[in-house]
Parts: structure tokens; C-alpha cells; sequence
């Protein structure tokens, strides 16, 4: 199940065989298109770090998935976690210096 037939699925009263996926949670993303304006629904794997939900901006080592690029265009953005729909500020992660823990 892949692409707009997850996003029908997931949206259906009883979805949540669609919003786990091989042991992975998947939420959907609708950012606004860059070009178009055109609102278009992407299911994603992400998982949760505090009250934030992180998802790779992957595409099989090839160019950047489009829904990546109408985020850094428009960050604001619609994601959807089982039945809850949320307005969201899409930022890129930083890198965390780990505190060190040794001896000198």
C-alpha cells in the first residue's frame, strides 16, 4: 500500500492498519505546493521527540522529494496522526552537541 491509496486509507473511520506500517508509525503531510497551490498528501514514517514529529526528507538517494521543497518554500503545513489534525511550523533538525560524560 503506497502513495495516494495509504492517504484513502488512513482516512477511513477505521485506520489504523493504515497509520502503522511495517512496525513504523505514519502520519500525513499536506504542505502547499510551491508552483501550484495545490494542497497534496504525502504518508510519511516519523517518529516522535517531545511534542515534535521528525520525518526524513529521503527519496532513495536521488533529488529531494517534492514535499520537501514546498516546505522550505511554505513551512507551514497540515499533518494528520490518527485522528488528530494539526497546523504545524516545518523546520529543519539541527545537530545536538551531546554532552560529554567522561574523565579528563
Amino acid at each position: 500500500m503506497f502513495g495516494q491509496e495509504h492517504v484513502e486509507r488512513y482516512r477511513e473511520p477505521t485506520a489504523r492498519h493504515a497509520t502503522d506500517w511495517q512496525g513504523t508509525t505514519v502520519l500525513l503531510l499536506t504542505p502547499t505546493g510551491r508552483n501550484t497551490d495545490a494542497k497534496r498528501t504525502t504518508p510519511l514514517i516519523y517518529q516522535r521527540h517531545g511534542d515534535d514529529y521528525l520525518v526524513v526528507a529521503s527519496h532513495g538517494g536521488g533529488d529531494p522529494p517534492g514535499w520537501l521543497l514546498n516546505l522550505q518554500d511554505d513551512p507551514n503545513v497540515a499533518v494528520q496522526v490518527k485522528a488528530e489534525d494539526h497546523i504545524v511550523r516545518a523546520r529543519a533538525a539541527t545537530a545536538r552537541k551531546s554532552p560529554s560524560c567522561g574523565a579528563s
